[in-house]
């Protein structure tokens, strides 16, 4: 019986509760309206002031479950609301797609770079470019090609090492005796004091002429060998030696230097012990260092020589560079100044090869080049 009861109460206060709700809707919907219980004119009639609740469309929450609101003219105009906002969107959209696609077609893409031309390649230059260059003599039937003429060249320096190889040995053995029996003879003047600082170097070792014969005549007849080798490689008869020029090799590669360094030793040296150890050490290292190097020297100059005197005074002779030789200016322009007669001097002044110290350069005829063939 309790709950039936309560349900009839509530039943019969249900105006009272639509009364206050109405009321506090006022209330809330009105921010002047902080206290309901105050006395406001304002708030005295909410129904009066407040246009929610005079306006038809207002969307009560009491009003939610009733089925009289779905055919509510208000309903129809948020209806029709939402459909104008649809209606108006999708215009402003087939605008906008209008407005792009009338873009695209006036947009006109710009016309590619023309590539740049290639540049011309350069004709590649020709023997006519370079008339300095150019050799306007006819060619000989069967004259020789470059290849043949270098091949031809290295078989001439060829036979001249066959023919100086068991020389050169023999002079190098006989230059370091005499070089040897030097020292002994010097050292053996320091020790009885006749060395002393001061003392003339030609009463110890002999004048610079007489010194540098001294090694000539020890090697004289290997010297002599060599020459005929060179004038029986052009046919021709070999010359007897000249002292002098040979003397002159021998004084070039070595000699007029270490007359220098004996000076000084002598000179530096008080204690004679010293001075022997110093002399020695500078004998040795001549003896091991240099003595190979001016033999070869010797008997190349010397085979020069012979080709020299065995060329007749018609035939022509180059000036060519050996793999082995230490040259400077005047044997690069020997060599280009090319064939001259033979007996006439090279633009250095020479007549033959060496040139300077450590020069191995060979004197040949022209025509052997031409006419020397590769077994």
């Amino acid at each position: 019986e309790l709950p039936v009861e309560v349900s009839e109460d509530l039943v019969e206060q249900e105006p009272e509760i639509e009364e206050s709700i109405e009321e506090e809707s006022a209330v809330a919907e009105d921010p002047v309206a902080e206290d309901p219980v105050a006395e406001d004119p304002v708030a005295e009639d909410p129904a009066a002031d407040d246009p929610v609740a005079e306006d038809p469309a207002y969307d009560d929450p009491a009003n939610d479950d009733d089925p009289a609101n779905d055919d509510d003219p208000a309903n129809d105009d948020v209806d029709a609301l939402f459909d104008r906002l649809r209606a108006d969107r999708e215009q402003r959209t087939a605008h906008a797609a209008a407005v792009l696609a009338a873009a695209d077609a006036d947009l006109v893409e710009p016309e590619p770079e023309p590539e740049p031309e290639p540049e011309p390649e350069p004709e590649p230059a020709t023997l006519e470019a370079v008339p300095a260059l150019v050799d306007d003599s006819p060619v000989e039937v069967g004259e020789e090609t470059s290849s043949e003429r270098f091949q031809n060249l290295e078989q001439a320096l060829a036979e001249r090492r066959a023919s100086l190889a068991e020389l050169e040995k023999s002079v190098g053995r006989k230059l370091k005796r005499t070089l040897a029996e030097e020292q002994n003879e010097l050292l053996d003047l320091v020790r009885r004091g006749e060395a002393a600082a001061g003392t003339s170097l030609d009463s110890l070792v002999g004048a610079d002429e007489d010194h540098g014969l001294r090694y000539i005549d020890a090697v004289a007849p290997q010297l002599q060998t060599a020459a005929a080798a060179g004038a029986g490689s052009v046919g021709g008869q070999a010359p007897s030696i000249d002292r002098d020029a040979a003397r002159h090799v021998v004084a070039d590669e070595w000699l007029s230097s270490m007359r220098l360094l004996i000076e000084r030793v002598l000179a530096d040296g008080d204690d004679p012990d010293d001075v022997i150890e110093h002399l020695r050490s500078l004998y040795r290292e001549v003896k091991g260092q240099r003595m190979s190097s001016v033999a070869s020297s010797l008997v190349v100059s010397a085979y020069n020589v012979g080709v020299h005197a065995g060329l007749a005074a018609e035939r022509t002779v180059r000036w060519e560079l050996a793999p082995d030789s230490d040259c400077g200016q005047d044997c690069t322009d020997n060599l280009v100044g090319g064939p001259i007669t033979a007996g006439t001097a090279f633009p250095s002044g020479h007549l033959h090869p060496p040139a300077a110290a450590g020069c191995r350069c060979l004197l040949v005829a022209e025509d052997d080049l031409r006419s020397k063939k590769i077994s």
